[in-house]
């Protein structure tokens, strides 16, 4: 089965007393979709308005698994939309 990429971007809701509390098992989290092999790359954005994790797997319904277990998320901390993302192939430009 073929795998795809998706970027989950997630928006800031709460204040950054309340992000602080839950970064922590947040960061867990991450590190868990890490060691499964599916995270590509996550961070905030440095204004503080949010950030980004994209992710490598099988469907949609998975990313949007690994979007709402999110601690951020089941906490209020931030909302997120997931995009599907692709990737450049520096091969296929002729």
């Amino acid at each position: 089965m073929t795998k795809e990429y998706y970027a989950i971007l997630q928006k800031q809701i709460s204040s950054i007393e309340i992000m602080n509390i839950h970064r922590p098992p947040h960061l867990e989290y991450l590190r868990g979709i890490h060691e499964n092999g599916e995270l590509i790359i996550a961070g905030r954005y440095k204004n503080g308005s949010g950030g980004l994790i994209v992710v490598y797997t099988l469907n949609y319904d998975r990313a949007l698994e690994i979007a709402k277990n999110d601690p951020y998320i089941i906490n209020n901390v931030r909302e997120f939309d997931i995009l599907e993302y692709g990737v450049f192939d520096p091969q296929s430009i002729p």
